[in-house]
Parts: structure tokens; sequence; C-alpha cells
């Protein structure tokens, strides 16, 4: 059975900073405390994260979908112990890092 517990919530994460603002919640009955990845090409080099609530049953599901035509794959990764999702993260390769120095 699934307790619930505080986690961050960020809408969307870039370049390691939550762009909406971090906020500590707790999930309701039924959900999981989510550290989630939206790849949007086939090299992964740009991406997005969020950090919330989700629906438990997708916990450690790999989901494909398109945004605008861009094809892209979110993926869930699910946590239980306080605070487990607000590790950093870098969103850009070095390729892409690259085009903009």
């Amino acid at each position: 059975m699934h307790t619930a517990n505080i986690l961050y919530k960020c809408s969307v994460s870039l370049l390691g900073g939550c762009a909406t603002g971090k906020e500590e919640v707790t999930c309701a009955t039924g959900e999981s405390c989510t550290f989630s990845e939206a790849k949007f090409n086939a090299t992964g080099s740009l991406s997005l994260h969020t950090r919330g609530c989700v629906n438990s049953h997708l916990c450690e599901l790999t989901l494909t979908g398109s945004l605008l035509g861009a094809p892209f794959t979110s993926t869930y990764k699910c946590c239980v112990t306080d605070l487990c999702n607000g590790a950093t993260s870098v969103q850009l390769s070095a390729a892409l890092c690259a085009l903009s120095g």
C-alpha cells in the first residue's frame, strides 16, 4: 500500500532549473511521486523533465507520442521517500550546447 510522502512538484524543468517554480506537495491516494522525462528526438539530446505526482499505474512506463509534429518518448520514474524526486538534471547534450556557443 502506498503511503503519502512529500515531494517536489515542477511542471517544466529546463537547463537544470524549474521553469515554473519548485514547490513541495503530497500525492493523493493512488498516485506516486515521480520524476519524468520527455525526449524529443531520436538522439535524445533535447529533453524536458517534470516532477510531481502521477497515477501509480504509469510508474516505470515509457510512452510515445508527438507534440506539434515532433515525436517524443516519455518515461516515468517513481520513488517512495520524501523529496526523492528532487535530483538535479542536465537537459541538453554537449552537442546542443555547442550550437549556442
